[in-house]
């Protein structure tokens, strides 16, 4: 198996990398959200979302998570684009409430 360095041919690159970041009490949307913007925005090639904390995400607005990974709609320019993510040590927590 060859070797996978910084430049090598075999190592996989990420067009969105998602790292090390703390998301606390998020209001009305997704704690965290990595997709396209709007139906014009290219699409979301590859992922990689890894060693986030997300604490009490996904707010009161309509269907929210405490995180997304997407790709473009079906109203999009780009409709038959689809995502490729790596996902993986991520927290996620909701600490009950206290008195």
């Amino acid at each position: 198996m060859p070797a996978i360095g910084p430049r090598s041919p075999h190592r996989r690159r990420h067009n969105v990398t998602v790292q090390g970041n703390l998301i606390d009490s998020v209001a009305a949307n997704s704690g965290m959200e990595v997709s396209v913007f709007g139906n014009t925005g290219r699409p979301l090639d590859s992922a990689l979302v890894s060693g986030n904390i997300i604490i009490r995400g996904g707010g009161w607005n309509g269907s929210q998570y405490g995180m997304h990974v997407g790709s473009p709609s079906s109203t999009s320019y780009f409709s038959n684009a689809y995502t490729s993510a790596i996902i993986s040590n991520n927290m996620f927590a909701l600490p009950s409430a206290t008195a």
